[in-house]
């Protein structure tokens, strides 16, 4: 159920990020150099995974730090190497931070947004900004229908 550790700390540890994201509230989550500080004191802060539409649990992996978005990256990046037996489907993904997590994947034009369709899950939309709410809000994208995204918080 967890991804190799090693190899996730590795890519974390050579995985830069901005240091600082003004999309949508300074939320903590995200923020490399905030989310360090704030835990700097813990050797494991919290489990990061990822779980299917009908509420299973799929893969998980150690938080070292804060929520940051590399952890995202690198379970996008497995799934998508998961997903390589059908290209063409296109993935929902609610994430708490997703119009962070866009917008940090458009700047370094990673052709990895463009496979997956992102939201931010019903009970975290509405502390975004408008704007965030809008553009992300499950109920205003095709495809995610009544899911609430809030699966890992319920597990």
């Amino acid at each position: 159920m967890f991804y190799d550790q090693t190899h996730v700390d590795q890519f974390v540890a050579n995985y830069t990020t901005p240091t600082s994201n003004k999309e949508c509230h300074g939320f903590l989550a995200g923020n490399a150099v905030r989310s360090m500080n704030h835990y700097r004191a813990l050797d494991e802060t919290a489990i990061f995974g990822r779980g299917c539409r009908h509420e299973f649990p799929k893969k998980f992996l150690n938080l070292k730090h804060g929520e940051r978005l590399s952890y995202a990256v690198y379970v996008l990046q497995e799934l998508e190497k998961d997903n390589v037996d059908n290209p063409a489907l296109k993935i929902n993904i609610l994430y708490d931070v997703a119009c962070m997590l866009v917008k940090h994947l458009q700047n370094l034009e990673d052709p990895i947004v463009d496979i997956f369709q992102f939201s931010i899950p019903i009970f975290h939309c509405y502390g975004h900004v408008g704007r965030c709410q809008v553009k992300f809000s499950p109920r205003r994208k095709e495809g995610f229908g009544l899911t609430d995204g809030e699966m890992l918080e319920r597990l």
